[in-house]
């Protein structure tokens, strides 16, 4: 957890961690993969393990971060996998199939909860409070979230039951992003008709499996781009796209630019 007041610009960064940044005053331009907008006071930020952003112009920007480890996730916040609000603001079963970013405006009638809440928890972990008693107050600043999450979330991108096979097959795409996949050789690794596969996909997320994919690796290039000195080729062939003419293809489709384009550009704002 910290508590930034009069924030300056924060460089751009990913974490290997679960973020909640609750912006309490101030103002910024925030800055992610998909362009940038305004920070202001009465705002919940849902930054996912590895999603790049960034904070530029800061105008006395004040923000709370609360930093949840996969562990923490995995271990003594697991059981919040049965609240399916809580399974959605912090990703314990969605979001490792889809890192997306996202902002919520919190409810007025939440904010005073919240704030107490905030700290509460903040007085508790800077005085070295033992595990239940921070678990307690962690809990308490979600129950003040939920209200606003519950009015406000985007739309999920899958129903909550999401069907298992479907779940397999994105962490089989995710895990091997880079591989060579088509539709035929996913299908048999789920032993499923490839067309059947296509619907039961596309019944669950929306679009079809290939579709999903490239989405999923347009993002990927993304956050590399900003994140990395990776030669663009280099991206490519990370992400599964080795075929310079098909990386630059694809990588347009999804945001309007070249990959060399983009990374000048996105990385331009920040100065």
């Amino acid at each position: 957890m910290n508590h930034q007041v009069d924030q300056s610009a924060h460089e751009a960064h990913t974490h290997n961690y679960l973020e909640l940044a609750f912006i309490l005053g101030g103002s910024a331009r925030h800055i992610t993969v998909q362009g940038e907008s305004l920070c202001c006071p009465g705002q919940l930020v849902v930054v996912p393990e590895g999603a790049w952003h960034a904070y530029a112009n800061c105008q006395r920007l004040e923000l709370v971060n609360l930093l949840f480890s996969p562990r923490l996730l995995g271990h003594e916040l697991a059981w919040l996998e049965e609240d399916a609000v809580m399974r959605r603001l912090l990703g314990i079963e969605l979001n490792r199939h889809v890192k997306e970013l996202f902002k919520i405006d919190l409810l007025k009638s939440d904010m005073e909860r919240l704030r107490a809440s905030l700290a509460a928890l903040e007085s508790a972990y800077r005085a070295g409070a033992n595990k239940p008693s921070m678990v307690a107050k962690i809990l308490n600043v979600l129950e003040a979230v939920r209200p606003s999450f519950v009015h406000n979330a985007p739309a999920p991108m899958a129903s909550n039951g999401m069907h298992p096979t479907v779940m397999r097959g994105m962490d089989l795409l995710g895990q091997q992003i880079g591989d060579e996949w088509t539709l035929s050789n996913l299908a048999e690794c789920l032993n499923l008709n490839p067309s059947y596969l296509v619907r039961l996909f596309h019944a669950e997320t929306g679009q079809p499996p290939m579709k999903y994919l490239a989405e999923r690796r347009a993002k990927m290039a993304a956050n590399l781009l900003l994140s990395t000195r990776l030669r663009v080729g280099e991206i490519g062939q990370q992400v599964g796209w080795s075929d310079p003419k098909v990386f630059s293809r694809n990588f347009r489709k999804y945001f309007g630019m070249k990959a060399s384009d983009y990374r000048r550009r996105m990385l331009g704002v920040l100065n």
